[in-house]
């Protein structure tokens, strides 16, 4: 019988590149606004500084965008490598966001973007870009919740499998 598993595996997510389709009417960026082409802004965020790489203002701005079910998002290994992608959906939760409906972003004159790391978690990345991990992992978490709750930290942490040849039962 052929089985697929989930492996554990560390990776570094390094950046965010978001490229998103503008609703029309509804975007609050003018036409000439950094990293805009016709109806489409595309940008790459690095994960642990929350700025927009190669960002060319000099002053504060906003930036509040339609983007509705419009945008895809790739998530960027170390050397700009793709690790994973959500294509044509909703913001993802890992993004400051209005409802995932909307790209909300306080960019600072360096390009930095205001909240970021409130966003920018290992719980949000994993919940966006790999679902199937995070229930797993939400599942193990809330189970050994349920157990520490009921015999402790100790007896929960004991809890795991036991193998032994030498032993009689």
């Amino acid at each position: 019988m052929k089985l697929t598993v989930l492996k554990p595996t560390e990776i570094r997510a390094a950046a965010i590149r978001i490229v998103a389709r503008l609703s029309r009417g509804e975007t609050w960026i003018p036409k000439d606004f950094p990293f805009r082409t016709g109806d489409v802004w595309d940008v790459i965020v690095d994960g642990d500084t929350g700025r927009i790489r190669d960002w060319p203002g000099r002053v504060p701005t906003q930036c509040y965008v339609k983007i509705s079910d419009r945008g895809s998002y790739f998530l960027l290994g170390p050397g700009g490598e793709v690790l994973a992608s959500i294509l044509k959906d909703y913001v993802p939760d890992c993004v400051p966001n209005d409802y995932g409906k909307f790209l909300d972003f306080s960019i600072d004159s360096d390009g930095r973007i205001a909240g970021w790391g409130d966003y920018w978690t290992a719980k949000n990345i994993r919940a966006n870009f790999f679902p199937a991990d995070a229930h797993a992992a939400l599942e193990a978490a809330e189970a050994l919740e349920a157990d520490e709750a009921m015999w402790g930290p100790t007896i929960a942490a004991a809890a795991t499998p036991f193998t032994d040849a030498s032993s009689d039962f």
